[in-house]
């Protein structure tokens, strides 16, 4: 690759902070035993009452629980749950000037509530533990066991604490062997219980794939790199069916393409896009993050090698995406816009060595089906997210080059002042609106305007358009997704906002997200078709688009044609899509040319070679990151 990537992967579940001493003073197949001394507790003033506090503990975080520091760590675990007993060793009293608060219930990121739950409150008198369900991390199972450190009587004076303590647990399902290869994971994951967690939980093992889709690469020397993307996040006008010409290559590969037997060409995408089969990186130079992706080769002369006038036809899109929601078949919105926050560009790779093991991927054709329903209009999307104008910043209020931006909108005048909140108007120069369409005054169109920001930002946020206030969004505590629907009044009415108001202390506004129903009315342009109704099949009927074609696209990958046929100067395809299969249909007459600017040939780097490039700064590094090799096979 052009740019040289390590991997730095830090442990999912991160251990719960300790200031006091904590040891494990046994670790065995079935037992695990952890000797805890508390350091010194406080009594701090709650919202109403007195709570517990003592450095390095935190609350059980549950709203009406008594405010009481806990103490919690993560085990390896097998399938069955693991019995915890408490062992106290040495108890401490801590008077209370005031009854015992409960954790309260906070309305806001930056206001709460005084309140007490009776059930908590009466279940707080004995010592309990929680185990959680299994946790799977990279294949493993694990869980968390929390328990609170002390005892509390409603209308006592006083918390009985514990000081130091042993908790035990014991495992009914260990194995006889272990699964050595756990060992490091464990220690990365920092389960108590890394050696006798061996016995417990083990790696997933690779399956065996059939022998038609198991492949090994072994690249050749060089290969082509094909790069798509633009400077707009929330544009997909990057998106489509591309053309890569025997001369497009040839100009940059030089003669080494001239007669490379068509079965040779192999075409590869990044890890977002995710074909069925996995690539064995031992034998080769590959990233294991590249997946092989299907195209056609038109062989012009049909002779079986690409030569002059050849082409190869493939699905390729920019690094924002949309990506079906799951369970969500019959609510409004069932598409997610996704995008990268590290790079406008996605890379596509043309291999020509004739190395990998199997058929190379290639575009396929898939039946008709007599539908039962028919659609001539379905739900469509748009998509509106920060403009580079406005800067960014980040929600800790701390500004910082160094470490890169925070990819959200904010007013770079009120950056530095969100102590003090008032409202704030984006205008038009600011907020950029999604590619504006035209709605055909369908009766009874009802447009969704969802607006998207960082969970905890609490605002009270309206939209406005030609100087008129379309609706507010409702107050809601955490929200991530709101939505307000009108109607539009008028054939031809515009989707666009010219202005967006919100006010509240935390001033992150990632995106908006505006859902209409579309016709499917061809105009010549290429266009993307969301799914109807998943689980029928169904007819999408393309008002004037006899001749058009239709490509399948399959997590992100292009995977086969529809055929379409033509009725009445119309264009009809049918297909079937299950609830949250990531599966949209890509509309075109002809497929565009790659961009020779976009096309660089590229060389397999040797270990050496890369390392001799960071050392000098060849190879221009876009990133570094640093990880134990143990990490790297199953990480990417």
């Amino acid at each position: 690759m052009h740019s040289f990537r390590f991997l730095l992967l830090a442990a999912f579940f991160a251990a719960f902070p300790i200031s006091g001493r904590e040891i494990v003073t046994e670790d065995a197949p079935s037992r695990l035993t952890v000797e805890v001394e508390v350091p010194s507790y406080q009594i701090e003033p709650g919202l109403n009452g007195d709570r517990v506090v003592t450095d390095g503990f935190t609350s059980s975080g549950k709203s009406g629980a008594p405010d009481l520091p806990w103490y919690g760590f993560q085990i390896a675990s097998g399938t069955q749950t693991p019995s915890v007993s408490i062992e106290p060793l040495e108890w401490e009293d801590v008077a209370l000037s005031q009854p015992l608060a409960g954790v309260p219930k906070w309305t806001t990121p930056k206001s709460a509530e005084p309140l007490k739950d009776a059930t908590l409150f009466a279940a707080a008198a004995s010592l309990s533990s929680s185990i959680s369900p299994n946790e799977i991390y990279r294949g493993m199972s694990l869980r968390k066991i929390a328990l609170p450190l002390g005892t509390y009587n409603e209308g006592s004076n006083a918390v009985h604490m514990l000081k130091r303590f042993r908790v035990h647990v014991a495992f009914s399902d260990a194995r006889a062997t272990p699964d050595t290869r756990t060992r490091e994971w464990l220690a990365q994951a920092e389960v108590k219980n890394v050696q006798g967690g061996q016995y417990l939980t083990s790696l997933p093992r690779q399956a065996s794939l059939a022998k038609v889709s198991r492949t090994h690469f072994n690249l050749g020397s060089s290969y082509l790199n094909i790069s798509i993307g633009d400077h707009e996040v929330d544009g997909f006008a990057e998106d489509g069916v591309y053309a890569l010409t025997y001369e497009n290559v040839r100009d940059k590969a030089g003669q080494t393409i001239s007669g490379v037997p068509i079965q040779n060409l192999r075409m590869y995408a990044g890890s977002k896009d995710k074909p069925d089969f996995r690539v064995d990186t031992m034998s080769g130079g590959l990233p294991p993050t590249l997946k092989e992706i299907p195209v056609q080769i038109i062989d012009r002369n049909l002779i079986g090698t690409f030569d002059a006038g050849d082409s190869i036809l493939f699905f390729a899109h920019g690094t924002s995406v949309w990506r079906a929601l799951t369970g969500v078949f019959n609510l409004p919105i069932r598409w997610q816009f996704e995008s990268d926050p590290y790079s406008f560009i996605n890379h596509y790779y043309l291999d020509w060595s004739g190395s990998g093991d199997g058929a190379a991927q290639r575009l396929a054709n898939r039946s008709p089906h007599g539908a039962v329903d028919s659609l001539s209009v379905t739900p469509h999307y748009l998509r509106a997210e920060h403009d580079e104008k406005t800067g960014s910043c980040d929600l800790s209020n701390n500004f910082d080059k160094e470490s890169g931006y925070d990819w959200s909108w904010y007013i770079k005048d009120d950056c530095y002042n969100i102590s003090n909140p008032r409202p704030v108007t984006l205008n038009a120069a600011q907020l950029r609106s999604p590619a504006a369409d035209t709605l055909q005054g369908n009766s009874g169109d009802t447009v969704c305007v969802g607006v998207f920001t960082y969970t905890g930002t609490y605002s009270n946020l309206s939209a406005w358009r030609n100087g008129s206030q379309m609706a507010v969004l409702p107050n809601t505590t955490f929200f991530i997704f709101g939505a307000w629907y009108f109607a539009p009044a008028l054939s031809g009415t515009r989707l666009e906002l010219d202005s967006v108001q919100w006010s509240g202390t935390d001033r992150a506004f990632k995106g908006y997200t505006i859902r209409y129903k579309r016709n499917l009315t061809w105009n010549g342009n290429e266009r993307v078709v969301f799914p109807g109704d998943p689980g029928r099949w169904i007819a999408y009927k393309i008002q004037a688009g006899a001749g058009v074609h239709c490509l399948r696209v399959e997590s992100g990958v292009g995977a086969r044609w529809l055929p379409v046929q033509s009725i009445g100067g119309n264009g009809v395809f049918t297909d079937s899509v299950g609830d949250g299969e990531d599966i949209h249909y890509w509309l075109y007459s002809s497929a565009r040319n790659v961009d020779p600017t976009s096309l660089s040939l590229e060389r397999i780097h040797t270990e050496t070679g890369m390392a001799q490039n960071l050392l000098t700064g060849n190879g221009n590094p876009q990133y570094l990151i640093v990880a134990p090799d143990a990490l790297l096979t199953q990480a990417l």
